[in-house]
């Protein structure tokens, strides 16, 4: 089955199982995030990075929403995350702006429903990363998350605290070649940034 079927199969299934739940306890939020994203280090992830010492996307402050449609046990949660991060290399410590964006739909386990309440979280979607350097084209790719969580909430009012690992596959061949070698990359890198947040809820 092509990749883009499988996805949008997924989707639907994710939003099936969210509006299957109970609908006398459901609930709509919506949520402001603010928090720390933790950045990867490219050295552990690709098979060979030239002569660099180190590859590193630096830690920055994370930013978005997210829109939450839920019922007892299981929630549909629709995401946009910005940060604008770096690239340090090693090398003469040199940086690079590097902007990370996603896009995700995931589906959210409320472990004990209730005014408190621990959550599991997983999802897919787009991850988009744009590079401070004028002539190198930006990385769009599917990427996923998972993470866990816990809600504390009072009537139309909540907050609740993520931590949520962004996974972003990047495949060479649809890397600008300019970044390639400027990152010395010499194999297919899978991307595990994390974001550490809390989000002011919203709920009717």
């Amino acid at each position: 089955m092509p990749r883009n079927r499988c996805i949008v199969l997924v989707l639907l299934t994710m939003t099936g199982i969210a509006f299957l739940a109970p609908a006398r306890a459901s609930a709509q939020e919506i949520g402001f995030v603010l928090g720390r994203f933790v950045g990867d280090d490219l050295l552990e992830r690709a098979p060979v990075i030239g002569p660099l010492g180190s590859v590193t996307i630096t830690d920055a402050t994370v930013y978005g929403g997210r829109i939450t449609i839920g019922a007892v046990l299981f929630a549909f949660e629709v995401s946009v995350i910005y940060t604008p991060t770096s690239v340090t290399l090693g090398v003469g410590d040199t940086t690079m702006s590097a902007k990370f964006l996603y896009g995700d739909a995931s589906l959210v386990f409320q472990i004990l429903p209730g005014p408190v309440s621990p959550f599991v979280a997983a999802g897919i979607g787009l991850h988009r990363i744009s590079w401070g350097e004028p002539d190198i084209d930006s990385y769009t790719t599917i990427g996923y998350n998972a993470g866990v969580g816990i809600r504390f909430g009072l009537g139309g009012l909540g907050v609740r605290a993520d931590l949520r690992d962004h996974i972003t596959p990047i495949k060479l061949p649809d890397l600008d070649p300019d970044l390639v070698n400027l990152l010395g990359l010499q194999g297919d890198v899978v991307l595990h940034n994390f974001e550490l947040s809390a989000t002011l809820l919203l709920r009717f």
